[in-house]
């Protein structure tokens, strides 16, 4: 499995932008990606504890992140420990987390939902599974 590997909801708008932006930003190609609905059987899903409210989860040296914790752990990793993001590592987990469920709870009426998976352009396939 690929060291930086980003698996999102491929129906939710949210997730969607929030990945359009990674790949603007990431000039590197440091991150790989993998829809949630086609995340490939030869990925080790044994530690991944997804739900409908996981939106994103993040693959890092072998280990898997969730909610809040994985979104701020890609944010350093893209934009480093100095970036304005990482202050959020200084409120409590317990609060980071229920405020990222809140938002994934309503992520669908909020900001949409697909009927179904978007396609990467043929430049960018090489870095989605």
């Amino acid at each position: 499995a690929p060291m930086y590997l980003i698996v999102f909801d491929g129906h939710c708008m949210l997730c969607n932008r929030f990945i359009q932006k990674m790949l603007q930003n990431d000039k590197s190609a440091k991150f790989t990606f993998s829809t949630l609905q086609c995340l490939p059987s030869t990925i080790d899903q044994s530690t991944l504890q997804t739900s409908i409210q996981d939106s994103i989860s993040y693959f890092r040296n072998g280990t898997w992140f969730q909610k809040s914790t994985a979104v701020l752990l890609i944010h350093k990793d893209l934009y480093g420990a100095f970036h304005w993001t990482q202050l959020a590592w200084f409120c409590p987990k317990l609060l980071r987390d229920s405020s990222y469920v809140f938002v994934a709870k309503h992520r669908y009426k909020w900001f949409g939902k697909k009927d179904s998976c978007k396609l990467p352009s043929k430049e960018l396939e090489d870095r989605f599974l």
